[in-house]
């Protein structure tokens, strides 16, 4: 049974291995400023998910007929956000936040302009690509 004391919930349990004496335990509610955490593995569909957009489209990419600039360019960040998704996993495992969820589930699209930019300045650079 449990009852609301000043805000706080208070919840009585019955051990037995305590000679029949109840233990009377305060649970305290969330705080609002409070973050969940993930755990990589529970990330299974927040992993496939990308995979399959990220094939999706670089096949779509190496049918363009522009010399592989597009292919290169979603290579790039194909690379760029399995790398960042590396580093979120080997750093964080057992304590993601929001943001490294979002990262991992669309990071690619953040990867694509940024590719796509250094390419472009790459390739103005003389000597470079």
């Amino acid at each position: 049974s449990g009852r609301i004391d000043n805000g706080l919930r208070t919840q009585r349990w019955r051990l037995a291995s305590l000679s029949r004496r109840s233990l009377s335990v305060t649970v305290r509610p969330r705080e609002m400023n409070e973050k969940k955490t993930w755990r990589i593995q529970e990330l299974h569909g927040a992993l496939v998910t990308p995979f399959v957009i990220q094939i999706v489209f670089m096949i779509l990419a190496s049918m363009i007929l522009d010399g592989g600039l597009c292919a290169s360019i979603v290579m790039g960040a194909i690379i760029g956000h399995w790398l960042l998704v590396l580093w979120i996993a080997l750093r964080r495992r057992n304590a993601l936040t929001k943001a490294d969820t979002v990262l991992i589930r669309s990071g690619f699209f953040f990867w694509l302009p940024v590719v796509f930019v250094v390419r472009i300045v790459l390739e103005a650079v003389p000597g470079g690509m």
